[in-house]
């Protein structure tokens, strides 16, 4: 159980993206109105590495260290499709496959945060961005078009998700750069 000097904060880690990237996302995101969801603040707009939940600072204190001893690749993730996902009633830009690099990025990090974290089981990691929330199918989603998305990020990213009542926030509370060279 955490102390008063043990503060919980909710947590996940991702990824940003450039600012031509996130006018791309918020004009498809406009293109979607007639989906009925909520659109994603284009400031909230990201790419999740590993949900982490609620997080005490003594945890995530060791989580950033153990990050920062990782050497973290650099990678290209293409976002393609358009998929509904009906469960959380979202609508997100999708890739059949996941680039190898981020995906053992991602097991890599999933296993440390296990041995500090209790974290839900998820059968497999499907990178994707959120466009919009309770959301409904819209009728002319098998013959959308979308434009191709390339996420070539410089850096991994801890975020808090704040609750503000009307909304969330997500800020970045701490950073890794990584790997100078590109890997698929």
């Amino acid at each position: 159980m955490p102390t008063n000097n043990d503060a919980v904060q909710r947590l996940f880690l991702g990824f940003s993206f450039e600012q031509a990237q996130v006018r791309q996302l918020t004009q498809l995101q406009a293109e979607l109105a007639h989906a009925d969801g909520k659109p994603v603040p284009s400031e909230n707009l990201h790419l999740t590495l590993l949900f982490l939940g609620n997080v005490t600072a003594t945890n995530r204190q060791r989580l950033e260290t153990q990050i920062q001893q990782l050497d973290l690749p650099r990678f290209q993730q293409p976002l393609t499709r358009l998929s509904f996902w009906p469960k959380p009633k979202i609508l997100c830009l999708t890739h059949d496959e996941v680039n190898r690099s981020l995906l053992q990025l991602q097991q890599t990090i999933s296993h440390i945060a296990a041995d500090l974290l209790t974290l839900q089981q998820h059968s497999q990691y499907r990178p994707h961005i959120t466009l919009a929330r309770k959301a409904k199918l819209p009728p002319d989603y098998d013959a959308m078009q979308v434009p191709t998305l390339t996420l070539a990020p410089r850096e991994l990213h801890l975020y808090q998700s704040v609750n503000l009542g009307d909304g969330v926030q997500y800020p970045i509370l701490h950073s890794w750069p990584l790997g100078m060279s590109l890997a698929n």
